[in-house]
């Protein structure tokens, strides 16, 4: 289990698109995020949560985010097309 980071973002992704490099940004003090705690949506519906590390600029590869939702079923994004 991956334990979240301080400081920690809250954000949302959805099984409904395929995921993309997430950027956190930086707090109000100037403060690169170093994790989330990402809501799992499917349509409007929270179906769980996952905790996500980023990089030492505040980023969360794609990658990392596909291989976070694989708990919420195989190949997990229920992406049109």
């Amino acid at each position: 289990m991956t334990t979240l980071v301080a400081p920690a973002a809250v954000v949302e992704v959805s099984l409904d698109h395929a995921p993309a490099d997430l950027v956190l940004g930086i707090t109000r003090l100037g403060t690169v995020y170093r994790s989330a705690l990402a809501v799992v949506r499917s349509g409007h519906r929270a179906v769980g949560t996952i905790v996500l590390l980023a990089d030492h600029t505040g980023r969360v590869p794609a990658e990392q985010i596909r291989a976070a939702l694989t708990r919420f079923g195989a190949g997990a994004c229920r992406c049109p097309g």
